[in-house]
């Protein structure tokens, strides 16, 4: 379980870490739809059973 971010920065060709998720996740998707960045937990952390528990949406403009 882990609510660590990190970002590649392609110019810089190295991965920094930002601000923590505020929420754990177990078995997270990430996907992008234009600028913001969707976290999706798709398990429930106890069970492994899945189901969606919570989807957070990180915009960085």
């Amino acid at each position: 379980m882990l609510n660590v971010v990190e970002m590649y920065y392609l110019t810089e060709g190295e991965v920094k870490y930002c601000t923590p998720m505020p929420i754990t996740r177990h078995a997270e998707m990430v996907v992008t739809v234009d600028n913001p960045v969707y976290c999706i937990s798709s398990a429930n952390p106890t069970t492994h059973q899945s189901v969606i528990v919570t989807i957070e949406a990180l915009d960085f403009i």
